[in-house]
């Protein structure tokens, strides 16, 4: 028989499957205490050990057994999310002397390949005959980050209830399975991508382990376990909050900004941008941008302040006059008297002068305009209530879409994809509090901020619905002219956030922004003489859209990831892009080396379903690379994601 000693019964499951109808049996313990008990009796063919185990951790207990045993009388077989870096795998090698080491989240297959190199075993031809080197299967990965999502909520439902009975005074067991579920999530959320788990799962590990055995639970520690629980609540309803629509293509467009500058080198790097398409206007004087500005409204102006015979603060007042955009100057003089006087003038920001278009355009994002058009769901039985909602935020821009049912709160907030909720607090028949507990709970749309209108102004009421996770409270009848100044706040605060939010990336894996900065790194090495290149690759997802739901199509988002980036080496980065779009950076490869991976990527994505027959996607690729693309990070991501217009094959 093989014993497995992992505290997790869908691994045991997962080991059970791989072994039936091979001959061999699985005795399943979930310690190591109960294995060193059971190998008093009966010494098995192999085991198998996780390395986060309560009691007893793996390391430790594979020590214990090779006092005894050596590797050709019990082969070991080392399964952790953790152990990840080269002086683990060393330790594990070399003092544990371990046959086997696999990380979690594992398939069927990376097991049957590591069983069948276990001669003691004697498995069954289809154990023996599996390649050495095998892909993750794309179904498979999906199967396994939607199932670990949907056994994560049930593990914080267990958390609460847990709580619940501490409260009670039910200390023993509910402390026991706060241990046990904290341990699970410390040695699973980072094999998902989801680190925030781990790191909180063991928090909340470290802190039970603090508390002496048989002694009472103080009020702070209970509360500090409150804390943590719903903390880790609020980070996995987030897991699959992050693409904006799943499959739809990521990637905020550029604002629009005009330069009023003299020659230098921002006006050239800006000329250059000019050229290549970029929504960069540059002027060197007033009167012609003045004209530009008629005709096609900026986003932001960036007037110079620093230039010598020329007057920046006329420029912003005038163009602050005319209701042109927001201004921002670039002036030389620190001081807190002249970012005052430009703001006097008309300035909404005051900076040092910038070095390039790119740092122009991505300064931009901070400066201008509060973004319009915004979706809110309000949610309320009173018509009028909806009504007045709805006239009062639409004079900003917004769109409100009524929701008269809490049953359908959910599918409404799927179809609409709001950016603030409105909840009035007359809902027939629902409990305030419990609505907007399930609302803060929702995978995809729990980080959604949520205005509460009520007739109730109390203290306690509004202490408990921000306890809930609400964001802000408002009496109701309201005051329109205070519900336009709070949602104007609100969007005025999250403008960044929402401008860039088509740029989120996904759980685990790198957003534009670090791509960018590990760009600019590259780029400081690859003038010395070396090379670099860009890929990036697009699933075209739209047809699954309305058969399939969105927390289906965030994990299949993932599972391309995950797929992209076990073709490519380990020292390569791979970065989400939004939506279904990823780049990976290549060190150290020529454009002929670049050009020849996308179209092998190209040819195995779009041979055949990646995603099985029911979830096929067309995907497509473009590349840059340096030298080839000389201006930096940002116009090698530009160059690259325009070829996704036209793909190259």
């Amino acid at each position: 028989m093989v014993l497995v000693v992992d505290d997790d019964a869908a691994f045991h499951r997962l080991v059970e499957g791989v072994l039936q109808g091979s001959g061999v049996s699985c005795v399943c313990v979930r310690s190591g205490e109960e294995a060193l008990r059971l190998l008093k009796k009966e010494t098995p063919k192999a085991v198998i050990i996780d390395g986060l185990l309560p009691g007893i951790r793996g390391d430790a207990l594979a020590m214990t057994l090779r006092e005894k045993w050596e590797p050709s009388e019990l082969p070991i077989i080392f399964v952790s999310a953790f152990f990840r870096d080269m002086r683990s795998r060393q330790h594990l090698q070399v003092k544990c002397r371990v046959d086997a080491v696999l990380h979690k989240p594992i398939t069927p297959e990376d097991l049957k390949r590591a069983l069948a190199k276990i001669p003691t075993l004697a498995p069954p031809p289809e154990l023996v005959d599996v390649p050495d080197e095998i892909e993750l299967d794309i179904t498979t990965a999906v199967e396994l980050l939607s199932d670990y999502l949907i056994i994560a909520t049930e593990r914080i439902d267990a958390l609460h209830k847990a709580l619940k009975a501490l409260a009670d005074g039910e200390e023993v067991e509910s402390l026991k399975t706060l241990r046990i579920e904290a341990h699970r999530f410390r040695g699973t959320g980072g094999s998902f991508g989801l680190p925030e788990l781990t790191r909180l799962g063991g928090q909340i590990e470290d802190l039970l382990d603090t508390q002496k055995k048989g002694a009472p639970v103080s009020a702070t520690v209970k509360a500090q376990l409150n804390g943590l629980v719903n903390a880790l609540a609020m980070k996995l309803s987030r897991a699959g909050a992050n693409l904006s629509i799943a499959g739809t293509s990521g990637g905020g467009s550029k604002l629009r900004v005009l330069l009023i500058d003299g020659p230098g080198e921002l006006a050239l790097s800006c000329g250059e941008a000019m050229a290549k398409g970029l929504p960069i206007r540059l002027f060197n004087e007033m009167p012609e941008a003045l004209a530009s500005l008629t005709q096609e409204r900026a986003d932001v102006v960036f007037v110079a302040a620093d230039r010598p015979g020329f007057d920046g603060l006329d420029v912003c007042e005038t163009i602050t006059l005319h209701g042109f955009g927001p201004v921002v100057v670039m002036g030389k003089d620190p001081s807190f008297a002249a970012r005052l006087t430009a703001q006097s003038r008309g300035a909404r920001g005051y900076v040092h002068r910038l070095p390039s278009a790119q740092a122009l355009l991505r300064v931009a994002v901070d400066f201008a305009d509060t973004p319009k058009g915004l979706s809110v769901l309000a949610v309320s039985a009173d018509r009028t209530l909806l009504g007045n909602v709805a006239e009062t935020l639409s004079a900003d821009g917004h769109s409100v879409l009524p929701c008269l049912e809490p049953a359908m709160l959910f599918e409404e907030l799927d179809k609409v994809a709001p950016t603030l909720v409105v909840l009035s607090a007359d809902l027939p028949g629902v409990n305030l509090m419990a609505i907007l507990r399930a609302l803060k709970g929702d995978a995809r749309h729990g980080h959604v901020p949520v205005l509460v209108l009520t007739q109730d102004d109390s203290r306690q009421l509004r202490l408990d619905a921000f306890e809930a996770g609400a964001d802000d409270v408002m009496p109701s009848p309201m005051s329109n002219i205070e519900l336009r100044a709070r949602v104007r706040s609100w969007v005025h605060r999250r403008a960044h956030e929402l401008r860039l939010a088509p740029l989120t990336s996904l759980p685990g894996l790198p957003g534009i922004a670090a791509l960018r900065e590990e760009l600019e790194r590259a780029l400081v090495l690859a003038r010395r003489g070396r090379t670099l290149a860009l890929l990036v690759f697009e699933a075209d997802l739209r047809h699954l859209l309305a058969p399939k739901s969105r927390f289906e199509l965030d994990a299949v988002v993932a599972a391309l990831g995950a797929r992209l980036a076990l073709g490519v080496r380990m020292s390569d980065m791979v970065a989400s892009l939004g939506g279904a779009r990823f780049g990976v950076l290549l060190y150290d490869a020529s454009r002929a080396d670049a050009e020849k991976l996308l179209k092998h990527h190209l040819e195995r994505f779009n041979s055949q379903d990646p995603l099985g027959d029911s979830l096929h996607a067309q995907v497509r690729g473009g590349l840059a690379t340096f030298p080839e693309v000389r201006e930096g990070a940002d116009a090698l991501i530009d160059v690259a994601l325009r070829q996704l217009e036209t793909p190259v094959t």
